[in-house]
């Protein structure tokens, strides 16, 4: 068998794809030759490297705009096409405006709090003053 057809199989066999009597055959390759295992083991990283990459999203009219700027530079009325960022400035103002609400909130909360702590935590009774009463200090001396 072929490199190239080894390197297939063991990418199938990554994938799952293989029938049993082929399944049989790559582990039976990869049990005897160091450097399919060494194939095997990188292909198993690089897997795992592109899963971990970021996942992105294009627009529902991403289609349209590149068909739109093909037909432009085929008629000669080719420019320089720049991605919308506004809807991601948008989300990125709101959820800025919305970490703000939300800590300004948190702070007048706690303040509370520390607020009703004191007044709870503190002595319940209040010291209740009274004047001296002058006749009682007349006749101690007296």
């Amino acid at each position: 068998m072929s490199r190239e057809l080894h390197d297939e199989r063991i990418s199938a066999y990554l994938d799952g794809e293989l029938s049993p009597g082929e399944l049989a055959e790559v582990e039976e390759l990869l049990k005897t030759s160091s450097s399919h295992q060494q194939e095997l083991a990188e292909l198993t990283m690089l897997r795992e490297s592109l899963q971990s990459l970021p996942s992105y999203t294009l627009g529902n009219d991403f289609a349209d705009r590149v068909t739109v700027a093909a037909q432009r530079a085929a008629q000669g009325g080719a420019r320089e096409v720049r991605p919308n960022l506004q809807p991601a400035l948008a989300e990125t103002a709101r959820r800025n405006w919305l970490l703000r609400v939300v800590g300004g909130i948190a702070v007048v909360a706690a303040s509370v709090a520390i607020v009703v702590y004191a007044i709870n935590s503190g002595n319940n009774t209040v010291a209740k003053v009274e004047p001296e009463d002058e006749t009682v200090e007349e006749k101690t001396t007296a």
